[in-house]
């Protein structure tokens, strides 16, 4: 629960979801049950190269001026990116090149952001009294083959197609042969608003 992006800071929204399921949480232990509580890290993916990205801009921006790179249109627009590409230049473990060699320094623009903003959001919660048994990050799953390997063994049951770059997920079939055995009637299937999910998009990073 919570499993706030970590590509920013906390907002209310997920203090409602840490007060919630700390509480759930603690219900559950009183009456019995074996609780682990864990936050799930959104480490890999779109958000964190975005994050990256804005990152570098921000620092390209500060070297040689605004005028000189345009801000992506899509990146993270929060005073927070400034400070912390104002914290990544400050390091000065090396000069930060000029020109295009943006892909370069992806690595190390989200691993810096990550290992500025993971700590505040444990501060954060810890502020509230909420503690995580588990931090899992996302990460984990991609590096071990998980994610890729799950993908492949839904294509090889016939459960995806690919279509503009992108591997889909048949889930309106799915839902609606699951609805069928259910008991459910064709017409009312029909007012479902059931729609395929992306597996992985077009540009290589798989969905959560």
């Amino acid at each position: 629960f919570v499993s706030a992006n970590p590509t920013g800071p906390m907002h209310m929204g997920n203090a409602r979801g840490g007060v919630l399921g700390d509480t759930l949480a603690s219900v559950l232990s009183a009456c019995g049950a074996e609780v682990s509580r864990e936050f799930y890290v959104n480490d890999a993916g779109h958000q964190i190269d975005k994050f990256a990205r804005s990152i570098y801009a921000r620092c390209m921006q500060l070297t040689y001026g605004e005028e000189e790179h345009p801000f992506p249109e899509d990146g993270y627009q929060g005073d927070d990116i400034r400070e912390l590409a104002k914290g990544f230049l400050a390091r000065g473990e090396e000069e930060f090149p000029g020109g295009n060699r943006e892909e370069f320094w992806m690595a190390d623009m989200a691993e810096y952001g990550l290992s500025v903003n993971l700590p505040k959001m444990e501060a954060d919660l810890r502020r509230y009294k909420i503690q995580y048994d588990t931090w899992f990050y996302e990460s984990s799953l991609h590096n071990s083959g998980a994610v890729a390997e799950t993908a492949e063994c839904l294509t090889k049951a016939g459960w995806t197609y690919e279509k503009d770059g992108a591997l889909w997920l048949k889930t309106a079939q799915i839902m609606r042969e699951n609805l069928l055995k259910a008991g459910k009637k064709e017409k009312d299937i029909e007012k479902l608003d059931l729609k395929d999910d992306v597996l992985r998009r077009a540009n290589g990073f798989y969905t959560y």
